[in-house]
């Protein structure tokens, strides 16, 4: 992923939710913090890194951070 890439998502209502990609970053499982107001449209997807390591759940986490575009009802 990168920045200005959209994710796509579905919910179980059938609403589609399009978001754009502000940041992608990797940060050490302790210091991530994220101030969102509550009226704030973001979506945050985050897994552990790196991606190949032998033991999964160190300390390092891949964080894509998006803000909602466009939401619609599909059929």
């Amino acid at each position: 992923m990168k920045i200005g890439d959209t994710i796509t998502v579905e919910d179980v209502q059938g609403r589609q939710f399009t978001y754009s990609v502000l940041e992608v970053a990797v940060r050490h499982k302790d210091k991530i913090e994220m101030m969102i107001g509550e009226r704030s449209h973001v979506l945050i997807l985050t897994t552990c890194y790196p991606f190949d390591d032998v033991v999964p759940g160190g300390s390092e986490r891949f964080l894509v951070i998006a803000e909602l575009e466009s939401e619609r009802w599909i059929q």
